[in-house]
């Protein structure tokens, strides 16, 4: 992605968040969505905390799936759809079936899948891109030195990391003041439960299960509002909020 479609993205997701606010009369209120549709990733990245421990080998069943997307569109959901959590996306065989259905129940949500690109080819390319608004390929390797320098698309060199919770060791760490993540995210596992945010990779912190409620339901329970505004505040709750606060 160059920096222009990277500003436009941007732009879109901030009138997409505001307009989702306005409809909903807050400001606590989701506006990116991430599901665990499998467990696997073919890679263990340093920078991951698959490079030292597992989640398993399970599958979100497609009726739970299909039960989320059903909840987000009673609430006229159109804010980003995340179609992973630490898996690889593409080694979910089912991934274009619930593309399908994700777009034709939410067709103003924005889906985007990061990947590894190990498995993605043209043939799924092209099954998937009337999904798809966005695929973010992350880079592993040696850049092909033959490529002609003019289409080369410059990165920034990132120089802060994120500790995933304390999980994975960093040199320069990025720490924060206030956390809005679990306020902006919602992250949902594979089984259904509704985590804190992206960086409980044991899930440990579960504040509802949506086999057995709706979203709504378990986004205004008392104890998840108090946990988003504390962090809002500035106050980490549990051990992964201290080692992102610096703590």
């Amino acid at each position: 992605m160059n920096q222009e479609n990277s500003v436009q993205v941007r732009l879109g997701r901030t009138y997409r968040n505001l307009k989702n606010i306005l409809a909903k009369g807050t400001k606590d209120i989701f506006t990116e969505v991430e599901i665990e549709t499998y467990t696997i990733c073919n890679r263990k990245c340093s920078y991951c905390p698959n490079s030292k421990f597992s989640r398993g080998n399970h599958m979100m069943e497609v009726s739970l799936f299909k039960k989320i997307i059903d909840d987000l569109k009673k609430i006229k959901y159109n804010g980003d759809i995340t179609p992973g959590f630490y898996n690889e996306p593409f080694l979910d065989g089912r991934l274009p079936e619930l593309l399908k259905y994700t777009k034709r129940k939410l067709p103003d949500s924005r889906i985007v899948i990061f990947s590894n690109g190990d498995f993605l080819d043209k043939e799924l390319f092209d099954e998937i891109k009337k999904y798809v608004d966005s695929i973010d390929i992350t880079d592993h390797g040696n850049l092909n030195p033959n490529i002609p320098e003019d289409k080369r698309i410059k990165v920034k060199k990132l120089e802060h990391f994120s500790s995933r919770g304390g999980l994975v060791a960093v040199n320069n760490k990025i720490t924060k003041e206030k956390c809005y993540q679990p306020t902006r995210m919602l992250t949902i596992t594979y089984n259904g439960d509704v985590i804190v945010c992206c960086n409980d990779y044991f899930g440990k912190h579960i504040f509802g299960n949506l086999k057995k409620e709706n979203i709504m339901e378990v986004w205004n329970k008392k104890s998840f509002i108090s946990t988003r505004k504390r962090l809002r505040e500035g106050i980490p709750i549990f051990n992964i909020c201290k080692e992102c606060f610096g703590n």
